[in-house]
């Protein structure tokens, strides 16, 4: 019945600071988020509702109703990641 915060971190890496200068880059801050969560404590949304849903902190509707993409979402946790999905595979290691 409580609320619990689901948080987006990026980080001012180098890798990101040029994804901000240069718009030819800007669709690359996602990916940069997402596998920057081992060596920077980087995490996007849908990793942290991930985070919040595998601890039990939140339910399995609750995580679908706020996921950004949730079809994507759903797979994810079914386990089907892309093999794009470089820094969800690095999440998924990390965070099971």
């Amino acid at each position: 019945a409580g609320r619990v915060p689901a948080v987006e971190v990026m980080i001012g890496t180098a890798s990101i600071r040029e994804c901000l200068i240069n718009p030819e880059k800007t669709m690359d801050i996602m990916d940069l988020v997402e596998s920057g969560g081992i060596q920077y404590g980087m995490q996007s949304f849908d990793q942290s509702i991930m985070k919040l849903y595998r601890q039990g902190a939140i339910s399995y509707e609750e995580a679908m109703r706020q996921a950004t993409n949730p079809e994507d979402f759903d797979l994810r946790l079914k386990g089907i990641t892309a093999s794009s999905d470089r820094g969800w595979n690095e999440f998924e290691r990390t965070d099971a």
